[in-house]
């Protein structure tokens, strides 16, 4: 009996849920070993699943733009919280990495960022 080929895009499906609802981005060290171990892949096939089925160029970014979504959320939703608590709160290995993935991706700083949405929503 020949095992079914599972397609790229089911493949990227089955990560977004797992990763999610797991919320596995949030733990520090969280590697791509680990997703191919979780999705029973090779590191190439995996590559090549991130690059086709998403806008990521690569594991990294998409581990790291999904911590990033998720300290927004904490610096909108939790505006006495730290920039560094919430750098370890979203699996950041470092305050320096954070604070520089944060402005690369949103061209503004964690707490410049905190400070901008909170005033928005105090004026509201």
């Amino acid at each position: 009996m020949s095992k079914k080929k599972v397609s790229d895009e089911q493949l990227y499906q089955r990560m977004e849920r797992l990763v999610n609802s797991k919320r596995l981005y949030l733990m520090q060290g969280l590697s791509r070993d680990d997703l191919c171990n979780l999705l029973e892949i090779d590191k190439n096939r995996l590559g090549q699943i991130i690059k086709n089925c998403s806008n990521y160029q690569n594991c990294t970014t998409y581990i790291n733009q999904k911590r990033l979504e998720y300290a927004c959320t904490l610096l909108k939703e939790h505006p006495n919280y730290t920039i560094q608590s919430i750098s370890r709160e979203c699996g950041m290995s470092s305050i320096i990495t954070f604070h520089r993935l944060f402005k690369k991706f949103y061209n503004i700083t964690p707490k410049t960022y905190q400070q901008k949405y909170n005033s928005n929503s105090a004026s509201e």
